[in-house]
């Protein structure tokens, strides 16, 4: 066998434990719990910052991991660096709308970006609502509605819609922009129904 080692009785040698294997989890979160219960004596941004810069290009995988660790800002600016999943962010604005309203607005608002620029999987209408509604939500209990209405204009209006096809999702821009605007102006009509009633 090519690359083996062999001991006298022809038998393979172990292979040497590989340091960078022991830390290695299925999940970028599992990796990080893993890490901290290592390195209890360690500060939870410390270790993320070391495991972020050890994937370049790859931040907004360490997204889950800094949220689980109360990070909120980290978290945001990662998946805000690079490509993160648009479900993972979609969920976790429903789940902080309550206890955390500007992380779950970013978070949303953070999803519909990576909406727009064709990331994730098998994604419908439906995943571009859930984002919408998270993030408009959200928005509402933090106070900054308008704030959140002008970002989604922005993505709206951006003519920039270049991973449709690269990250293989069915899911093109066209039908983003159709999508989000359709909810926009749903909103738009809603918030100019309940001035008049007013």
């Amino acid at each position: 066998m090519v690359g083996q080692c062999w001991n006298k009785e022809q038998r393979p040698l172990p292979e040497k434990p590989n340091k960078k294997r022991a830390n290695q989890k299925t999940t970028y979160l599992a990796a990080f719990r893993a890490i901290a219960r290592k390195y209890p004596q360690k500060e939870a941004s410390r270790i993320l910052r070391d495991l972020v810069s050890s994937t370049p290009g790859a931040e907004g995988k360490w997204f889950a991991a800094a949220k689980s660790a109360g990070l909120y800002e980290e978290a945001i600016a990662l998946a805000n660096r690079s490509p993160c999943d648009p479900r993972t962010l979609s969920r976790a604005s429903r789940d902080m709308a309550e206890t955390e309203p500007i992380f779950s607005m970013e978070a949303g608002l953070a999803a519909l970006k990576w909406l727009v620029e064709g990331y994730g999987y098998d994604i419908t209408g439906m995943d571009v609502w859930k984002a919408y509604d998270y993030a408009m939500e959200a928005a509402e209990k933090a106070g900054c509605r308008n704030k959140a209405f002008d970002r989604v204009r922005e993505l709206v209006a951006g003519e920039v819609f270049r991973g449709a096809v690269r990250h293989q999702n069915p899911w093109t821009g066209a039908r983003f922009k159709a999508e989000i605007g359709v909810a926009y102006c749903r909103a738009v009509k809603k918030r100019g129904a309940q001035r008049f009633k007013s």
